[in-house]
């Protein structure tokens, strides 16, 4: 399998859902300035390729240790970039939902795609910043170190997590585990 298909496709998949949105949003008054965001995978040999546009996030837990692997495309994101504030000040923004890419609010949309080497035992996270919002990383990586033994009741974990802590926006998880899927499976057959 080559990366640049994969890359364009998940590009293409993207743009298209972009178009359909924008073109609602222009035809029907009830959708007018409707728009998500988006994080997906595609797992490729020993790669996984990640795209996303606005706050919704990949992680990777290896080692015992949680990394981000998306950078969001955000107000604060760039705020904390240039230096005027850390990660924890960040938090407690009123600004902190306010994006600066999003799927379906203009005719053209630019993806950010990334290959990530993947390990044996890695399990990756997808997540809204329905989560993110409500938890901080400590707190996600601590629950991932609790359950990660069991990824459906970890996934139930940090959605209750997330909404004991305040719940004020759809929380999207999705949790799989890299290194339970067949070495020689093909992409397309993983995928569907």
């Amino acid at each position: 399998i080559r990366q640049k298909p994969l890359q364009r496709w998940l590009n293409d998949a993207i743009c298209l859902a972009n178009r359909t949105i924008y073109d609602a949003s222009l035809s029907n008054p009830d959708c007018a300035g409707m728009g998500t965001t988006i994080v997906v995978s595609c797992l490729f040999g020993s790669k996984i390729l990640i795209a996303h546009v606005g706050d919704s996030r990949a992680y990777v837990m290896r080692g015992g240790r949680l990394l981000r692997l998306t950078h969001d495309h955000s107000v604060l994101q760039d705020q904390i970039d240039a230096g005027y504030l850390s990660e924890e000040q960040a938090r407690y923004s009123a600004i902190k939902n306010l994006i600066t890419r999003a799927v379906g609010t203009q005719p053209e949309l630019e993806v950010e795609i990334h290959a990530h080497d993947v390990y044996q035992n890695d399990i990756f996270m997808l997540c809204s910043d329905g989560l993110t919002d409500m938890l901080n990383h400590d707190e996600i990586q601590g629950i991932l170190d609790e359950y990660s033994h069991d990824l459906s009741v970890c996934t139930e974990m940090l959605v209750i997590a997330a909404n004991q802590a305040g719940g004020t926006d759809n929380i999207s998880v999705v949790l799989f585990n890299a290194g339970s899927l067949p070495k020689k499976q093909s992409w397309v057959r993983r995928f569907f």
